[in-house]
Formats: structure tokens, C-alpha cells, sequence
């Protein structure tokens, strides 16, 4: 009864917000996309979207009459029609894109910002960020990256990249990950 209730009171307050401001500066979250899509939709136009508008330069709604996807990577947008664009710098799609409750590409990359971590290649549109411990400062992998074929790097979003500060004896130096 309570859950009910305050749902009614949530969607009363939702629809009078959205009327004064609307969704110029965010596309709704996921939990507000319900919400949405039933104010929205009609049998003839069953599909709810919200892409960022490259002529309005905000992001706009729309129902459709069909769901649109893109290839990994890409993520789809309102241009002249429906089109795809690479995903912002700072994020990634490893799987392909669809409207059904996404706006922007799913993934922030990692900044590679832990203690020790230094950044070592960008990854693309699809793929994140490599970063590694730095062994400069003396910083080693908690756990040895598994990913890659040189096992210097690692990738945050698959595995543990945390680095620990190690202590070299006697004439030891740590170069790459390796005691020397």
C-alpha cells in the first residue's frame, strides 16, 4: 500500500518536473525511463527513445516505431534521421548499442588513477583503458594481469590492476613488473 502510494506521489511529481524542465541537459535514468515511455508511447509508436540531438545540441525525446541498434563502439544519435557516432572519448560500448534504455555509451574508461597506476594506452570506442603499475617508483601488481600478451598492462574494467609500493633489497630494482 505504502509502495503504491508513493509511487503515485513519484510519478505525479515526476510529470509535473518534466513539464517545467524537461530533459534538455540529461536523458532520464534508467529507473525514470518507465515513467517515460508510458507518457510517451502509442500502439503505432510502441518505442521509447532519448539521444543526444546534434542540431539542438541537447538531448531530445522521441517515440518510435522501432528500437534502433548500433555496432559496438557507436552509439546512436538524432542528426538528419537516426545515425550512428563514435562514442565520447572518455567512454566505451563493448557490445552494440541499443535504445531501449541508453542515451550515451555505457562505459566510463578508467583513469588509471589508483596509487601507482600510470596510464598506458587509450583503448577506442570499444575497448577501455590499459593502465600499469609504476615501476619507476618502485609499484608492483597486487595481482600479475592476465590479459595481455605482455603482461606489463592491464585493463581495469577485466581484472584487478591495484598496485602495492614494494621494498627492493640490496642492489635489487623492479623494471617492468620483473626483480632484476
Amino acid at each position: 500500500m505504502v509502495a503504491a502510494s508513493l509511487a503515485l506521489v513519484v510519478k505525479a511529481v515526476f510529470s509535473l518536473v518534466e513539464s517545467v524542465i524537461g530533459f534538455n541537459q540529461r536523458c532520464p535514468w534508467p529507473y525514470e525511463w518507465r515513467f517515460r515511455r508510458e507518457k510517451c508511447t502509442t500502439p503505432q509508436r510502441p518505442f521509447y527513445a532519448c539521444l543526444y540531438n546534434e542540431f539542438s545540441l541537447q538531448y531530445s525525446e522521441n517515440c518510435t516505431r522501432k528500437e534502433y541498434e548500433s555496432q559496438k563502439g557507436r552509439r546512436v544519435v538524432f542528426g538528419p534521421g537516426i545515425s550512428e557516432k563514435d562514442c565520447a572519448e572518455s567512454r566505451f560500448q563493448p557490445i552494440k548499442f541499443t535504445t531501449h534504455s541508453f542515451s550515451d555509451c555505457i562505459y566510463a574508461k578508467s583513469t588509471c588513477s589508483e596509487e601507482g597506476q600510470v596510464h598506458v594506452k587509450n583503448g577506442s570506442s570499444f575497448v577501455d583503458r590499459s593502465c600499469r603499475c609504476d615501476y619507476r617508483k618502485g609499484y608492483d601488481y597486487i595481482t600479475k594481469p592476465k590479459e595481455f600478451k605482455d603482461k606489463c598492462s592491464c585493463v581495469p574494467s577485466l581484472e584487478d590492476c591495484s598496485c602495492y609500493l614494494t621494498n627492493c633489497t640490496g642492489n635489487s630494482a623492479l623494471t617492468q613488473g620483473i626483480f632484476k
